[in-house]
């Protein structure tokens, strides 16, 4: 088609590594997957990796077959990712290991080693995230407490898409809706806490400089343009943080409006302008992370998908091989309601067998465990949304808003039978859609820093031109309300706002 730019996105998750192309002909985006192959973590010696060199082969493969079929419409290529995860450079820029998997079990003294250092609320305050284990402080205070030699040798610190985007260009950065992940940048400056760096005996040269969404690094490699065959074209530090670019495609007319990014994790939240810090916020597990164009995402991470991935996954190593569509079906043969847990319970972390920590959790209570496939599936997807309902009232609090709507989007929002839960338990309609709203994101920033679009507000404009959203409305509000009670009850969580 004459006049069409094609616009890559390598979107890397913990499943998976896709290479997909938005095709724009002037009025509306498409979207086509050309490449999608196994990524997940390797354990070793019991501890966890990510196979980071498989998935950058991943990406090659993917930008090759982008170039066989859009060489002369390419304009550019971004890279996003999952948070948190680093990596470590030498010198030479050299990847000195594997990433760890954040998942990964690290020790909780770590906790009152780095309070020791700088204050809880201290750190609440400068970052506008809660200490967590998965963040990149509680991983890098690991490798400080070990006197691990690889900090001895580190040079530079990126995520996950900032090294895929050094290997496709040669220029090292992190862009700012990741690093805002970390635990290590200001909230309020948007640069790194140096205070808290220092408190924490980490070199402050480690961090190389913060990109803003939408800059242009350089154009791809000679190296890379050998391997694929691609032409000249810029590499864009995107908003490289998945939930950041997927909150971009979001297609909502104004602000504020609440989301939930559904996927392997699910993140509730809002889009505001300047961070919130206060003890309510901090109070209800909500933290303040970047966006683009300077944004504010105000969210909850929570467990959402890795539940039933990970009970998919422990039934097929039975040789027990169920598509969703086949898990869904059982579901709705399943007694309603049978069982209630906190789906955040920590034992669901990373457990041996998901199933099995599942039924042990709502063993407690007298309750009647699940049993079947479809039983386990059914209550785990009805205490999402309850779980999801305690969230949206702990947000709608701190706004002091209460929102007509929830946009539902990510590869989860193809989950109709979530999705229904969500507006029964909510109250609300659903509006799910897009289903590749971080892909969708990703290009979106890709478009206002070549130029095709001004704004986020244009990009929103283009998302709902191209992609439709299905309504979900509220059929059963009344029952699910009568059992929200019975949910908190059980799991023991706070009812008081």
């Amino acid at each position: 088609m004459a006049g069409r730019k094609s616009y890559v996105a390598l979107d890397l998750g913990g499943s998976n590594v896709r290479c997909l192309v938005g095709n724009y002909d002037g009025s509306t985006l498409s979207i086509e997957v050309l490449n999608r192959e196994d990524n997940g973590p390797v354990q070793i010696l019991g501890r966890h990796y990510w196979p980071i060199l498989n998935a950058y082969t991943s990406c090659l493969r993917g930008l090759n077959k982008a170039s066989r079929s859009y060489s002369k419409s390419i304009t550019s290529i971004g890279v996003d990712a999952w948070g948190v995860c680093f990596a470590l450079l030498d010198s030479t820029g050299t990847l000195i290991r594997n990433p760890a998997y954040c998942r990964g079990p690290q020790t909780d003294q770590l906790h009152q080693q780095i309070f020791s250092r700088f204050g809880k609320e201290e750190i609440f305050k400068t970052t506008g995230l809660r200490v967590s284990r998965l963040n990149s402080l509680y991983q890098l205070m690991e490798m400080v407490v070990n006197i691990d030699p690889a900090l001895d040798i580190a040079n530079r610190f990126v995520m996950i898409p900032d090294l895929i985007s050094y290997w496709l260009t040669g220029r090292v950065g992190v862009e700012y809706t990741n690093a805002s992940t970390t635990h290590l940048l200001d909230v309020h400056t948007k640069k790194w806490a140096s205070d808290l760096i220092r408190a924490m005996r980490i070199r402050e040269t480690l961090f190389p400089e913060i990109l803003k969404p939408g800059t242009i690094l350089e154009t791809v490699h000679p190296v890379v343009i050998q391997k694929t065959n691609l032409p000249y074209v810029p590499v864009v530090a995107t908003a490289s943080h998945d939930t950041a670019a997927a909150i971009a495609a979001v297609p909502a007319r104004k602000r504020p409006f609440v989301y939930f990014s559904s996927g392997t994790w699910g993140l509730l939240g809002t889009e505001i302008s300047d961070p919130i810090i206060n003890k309510t916020v901090y109070d209800y597990g909500f933290v303040n992370q970047g966006g683009v164009e300077d944004t504010i995402r105000l969210l909850h991470n929570s467990l959402n998908m890795w539940l039933l991935q990970e009970c998919r996954r422990i039934w097929s190593l039975a040789g027990e091989n169920h598509s969703w569509e086949d898990l869904l079906t059982m579901a709705d043969k399943a007694q309603e309601f049978r069982a209630f847990f906190d789906t955040d319970d920590p034992s669901l972390l990373l457990p041996d067998d998901m199933p099995q920590s599942i039924q042990q959790l709502c063993n407690r209570g007298n309750q009647l465990a699940p049993q079947s496939k479809g039983e386990i599936v059914r209550v785990v997807l009805e205490n999402l949304a309850f779980k999801n309902r305690y969230l949206f009232e702990r947000l709608t609090k701190i706004m002091n808003w209460h929102p007509q709507e929830l946009h539902v989007i990510g590869g989860g929002a193809r989950n109709q039978k979530l999705n229904q839960f969500l507006a029964d338990a909510l109250n609300i309609p659903v509006l799910a859609g897009p289903y590749e709203a971080t892909a969708v994101g990703n290009i979106v920033v890709q478009m206002m820093a070549n130029g095709e679009l001004r704004d986020l507000g244009e990009g929103r404009d283009l998302v709902r031109r191209s992609f439709s959203s299905e309504l979900y409305e509220p059929k059963f509000p009344e029952m699910w309300e009568h059992h929200y009670e019975q949910y908190l009850k059980v799991t023991g969580l706070n009812y008081s706002l």
